[in-house]
Parts: structure tokens; sequence; C-alpha cells
């Protein structure tokens, strides 16, 4: 009896028994699909080889791409932010020479006659001089936002005191003084004192504040301003409605804020038969 060969089921190419391996055209054909991916895997590795330069340039060049518009639109930003700055500036500069304040006539401020004092204070940079380049861009905060608010009130019957650390840049406070000089009730003062905050109580009434301005004016650390309007203010201090408020650098209000405020307070502190007198 002739045994027939049992047929082995294999894995590679089409040979499919143990007699088709023994087949030299099944066996080449086995071997060239191996060498075939083989081949594949060598030539796509080749390929991308080749390309990753490519990709990599392509990769720098978007990145250099997104940086430009990136500058660009920084760049439109600072210039819309200069267009603005300078129309503000201009717009100060009109003011100053329509307001009748700016002609420094002491007497249309406060007279005998006032019933009101009003203190607005300010603090610009206090025991920060070691920030020359901060000083500069809070100047120029300060001049187009707070400035030119308080410089168009309607009423020109209040102190402004200005607070400035007394170290603070030479540059940035001879521009705080030659925009504050035309202005006699405008006080820039070298002091990191802060009253009527945490660290210091005290206010106008009382004295506290205007004696530590008058020794401020003895050492030479009040830059401007009209002090015989100091002096009227600080002597009357128990004999007027005091109000004081109090404005960052960077804030503003309405031009006809301080006018209000004092209207407001005749209305609650003074009877309506005596509203012509000075004595409270």
């Amino acid at each position: 009896r002739v045994d027939k060969p049992i047929k082995t089921p294999m894995k590679a190419g089409n040979a499919n028994t143990v007699d088709d391996l023994e087949n030299p055209s099944l066996r080449h054909r086995v071997a060239s699909k191996g060498s075939a991916t083989t081949t594949a895997i060598t030539t796509r590795r080749r390929i991308e080889r080749k390309l990753r330069p490519k990709r990599r340039k392509k990769r720098k060049e978007g990145e250099v791409v997104r940086l430009a518009i990136f500058l660009l639109l920084v760049g439109t930003a600072l210039l819309v932010l200069y267009i603005i700055t300078d129309n503000n500036s201009s717009n100060i500069e009109k003011t100053q020479e329509m307001t009748p304040l700016a002609m420094n006539t002491s007497s249309a401020i406060i007279t005998p006659s006032t019933q009101v004092t009003h203190i607005l204070h300010t603090r610009f940079m206090q025991f920060q001089s070691h920030l020359p380049h901060l000083s500069t861009s809070r100047y120029l905060l300060f001049k187009t936002v707070c400035f030119s608010t308080v410089s168009a009130q309607t009423t020109s019957n209040f102190l402004w005191i200005i607070r400035t650390d007394p170290n603070l840049d030479d540059v940035v406070k001879q521009q705080m003084v030659d925009l504050l000089k035309p202005y006699p009730n405008f006080y820039l003062v070298g002091s990191n004192q802060n009253f009527m905050a945490e660290e210091s109580s005290g206010g106008w009434r009382g004295g506290i504040i205007g004696h530590d301005l008058l020794e401020l004016e003895a050492q030479g650390l009040i830059y401007t301003g009209d002090m015989s309007l100091l002096h009227h203010a600080v002597k009357n201090e128990l004999n007027r409605i005091v109000l004081e408020t109090r404005l960052d650098a960077d804030d503003g209000f309405h031009q006809s804020y301080m006018e209000y405020i004092q209207s407001r307070a005749l209305e609650l502190f003074l009877p309506s038969s005596s509203s012509s007198s000075n004595d409270l």
C-alpha cells in the first residue's frame, strides 16, 4: 500500500504542502515576497529621511509667518495707542489755553467768602523711585486720564495734593512740574506719607495733613502751587465745610464732579437761613 503524502498548511507565500516547498519556483516566490516587504519598508524610511528636512523647513517658515503676524498686530496696536495719546495731548493743550484757571489768578479760586474747603488727594509712584521706566509710563497715563479730567473741572474751588516719591526720576519730576505749574491750586508734593489710609490716620480736619504740608514746604518739598492758598485753607480748616476726595493717578471723573459734590454738601450741611454765613 502506498500512502499519500500528508498536506501540511504553510504560512509563507503560496506554498501549502511540503511538496510545494520542494518546487524551486515556489521557494523563489516565497523568498521574493519577504524581500519585497523589507524593500518597501526600507524605501519608505529613505523617503521619510529625505522629506524630514523639508518638513522642518516648512515648520520654521510657519513659525516665522506666525511671528510676523504677531509683530504686525502689536505694531498696529501701538500705533493706535500713540494716535489716541497724541490726540488727547492736543485736547489737553487746548483745555489749558481755554481754562481761566491756567492764568494763575488765585483770587478766583478760594476767597474769604468760600464756604467749602475741598481737598483732592492723589498718590503717584510712592516708594517706586527705583523704577524710572515705570514712572515714565505712569506719567503718560496720569497726563492722559487723570490730569485731563481734573484740569477740566467746572469749578476751581479745590486743592489738589499729589504726593510722589521725593526721589522720583528727575526727568519725570520736571515733566510733572511743567504740567501742573500753570494751576495755582495743584500741588506736587515730595512725600511718601499716605494719610487717610491704614498706615497713617488723620485728615484735613484736625490739621494733621495741613501742618504736614507746611513742614514739607519748609523743607522745599512742595514743587508747585500757590502757597497763600494752602495757608488760607490750613488756617480755616475748622471754619469751613471740609470735603476730602481720593483719586488714583490712573483714574478720572466727570468734569462737573467736584462742583456737584460741593453743592450737595452745602445743601446737606448748611441751613437755608444761613447759607450766606462763613462760620459753621
